[in-house]
């Protein structure tokens, strides 16, 4: 059976094409490539982006969707090692890449984990698993089926947000509240972070829409904004 991904790439950035690059080298799956471009101060924003990338996504041409950031370079085998793990971990909902194997890596990975440790890793035939029962996995780069990302629908923007610091935990609450599981998976060939120069104004911006969602955090969590 032929399998399809969309993958989608929101980018504020003028450097995104060794994201893109990377991305292109290291699929042997079919795909189709939405590059989400946004510019600082005068975009819609992030949120917009990708609510209007949902319309895009068709649940009987694309099989699964890739959000992924453009400061992830992917290696080649990733393909094949979210398939496995959907095939062999039950009721799995997202699916993200184990990066601990640097310092930055391992710090990005347990900021979404109680305690700040790294949760055990459990093996399901050749899928090595790392399961994030509570907290969520980064939203570097997660994977879900396409008819899970669409039934749960736009990002919600309380008080006209742009940046949602709250994204990746958002959809993962939103999955789990249907009762499917999120983790991340360990790949042959792990994948890179790289870290750029922000554009002016930023963590202005981000800073901004933080205070501005704050308050209504309890409520996107839970579904009810």
């Amino acid at each position: 059976m032929l399998m399809r991904f969309a993958i989608l790439l929101p980018t504020i950035r003028d450097v995104a094409g060794a994201a893109i690059a990377a991305l292109f080298a290291s699929c042997d799956v079919e795909f189709d490539l939405f590059v989400l471009r946004d510019f600082m101060g005068r975009g819609e924003g992030h949120i917009a982006a990708y609510n209007a990338a949902l319309k895009m996504l068709d649940a009987g041409r694309h099989d699964f969707v890739v959000k992924m950031d453009d400061d992830i370079l992917l290696k080649r085998g990733w393909q094949g090692a979210v398939l496995g793990a959907f095939e062999r971990v039950a009721m799995l909902g997202v699916c993200g890449l184990d990066v601990s194997g640097t310092d930055a890596g391992h710090e990005y990975m347990v900021r979404g984990m109680p305690g700040g440790t790294m949760n055990q890793m459990k093996r399901y035939g050749e899928t090595e698993f790392i399961e994030v029962v509570e907290g969520n996995v980064g939203g570097v780069f997660i994977v879900s089926p396409t008819w899970l990302v669409l039934e749960v629908g736009k990002m919600p923007a309380p008080g006209g947000v742009k940046y949602p610091y709250y994204g990746d935990a958002w959809f993962c609450h939103a999955v789990k509240r249907r009762g499917y599981r999120t983790g991340y998976i360990r790949t042959a060939n792990p994948p890179e972070l790289v870290v750029y120069d922000d554009p002016a104004g930023y963590w202005d911006e981000k800073m901004a829409d933080k205070a501005t969602a704050e308050p209504f955090i309890k409520q996107i969590l839970t579904g009810q904004v």
